[in-house]
């Protein structure tokens, strides 16, 4: 995707890479997740060696990249948003791990068809969509019925607290839900 357009000014908060600086567009629908939240969503999460994991409105790709340097096996990143896109692919290559990583530059919920076509399964899937955005329920209706998420799989929203989101998703149940001052982290089980 090319060119660095973008200032650096967020980090990791743990794993191998903890405190490396991360790419990050500004402007207009861009937010990426806090530190103090991916913070407390990694804490929450526990241990991910070796997961697969799917981070979908990924943005520049905060959580996804967290997840990488706290030992998960790979990431797919999706979003339809190019200038966020080529901040995560200047993470990736600073960070090195471009071999653990696969970017689609697609919107949502038609994303989901995609993934399915190239018969796809993970672990832990990650949602931030824009606050407010009428493509959430859509994406989480989607992604139940998809077969993406592996037996046991969880989902992790992250949204606004004045966003309407159900209990469940077809087999998606809502397991647990964190506030972070505006920010709400809901956590769905397959």
């Amino acid at each position: 995707m090319g060119g660095t357009a973008t200032e650096v000014s967020m980090r990791l908060t743990g794993g191998k890479d903890k405190g490396h600086p991360l790419a990050s567009p500004h402007g207009p629908g861009i937010r990426p997740t806090s530190d103090r939240v991916r913070e407390a969503l990694f804490n929450i999460l526990g241990p991910l060696d070796g997961e697969v994991v799917l981070d979908l409105f990924s943005g520049a790709g905060t959580l996804g990249l967290e997840a990488l340097s706290r030992g998960v096996a790979e990431v797919c990143f999706v979003d339809g948003n190019l200038r966020a896109l080529r901040a995560l692919e200047e993470s990736l290559s600073r960070l090195k791990y471009d071999s653990r990583a696969r970017v689609l530059c697609r919107e949502l919920p038609s994303a989901v068809t995609t993934l399915v076509r190239m018969q796809r399964s993970f672990d832990l899937v990650f949602m931030d969509p824009p606050y407010g955005s009428p493509a959430l329920s859509p994406t989480l209706v989607a992604l139940a019925a998809s077969g993406l998420i592996l037996a046991e799989g969880r989902v992790v929203v992250e949204h606004d607290r004045e966003d309407t989101i159900a209990a469940s998703y077809g087999g998606l149940e809502q397991v647990d839900q964190r506030r972070y001052g505006r920010t709400l982290l809901s956590f769905f089980q397959a």
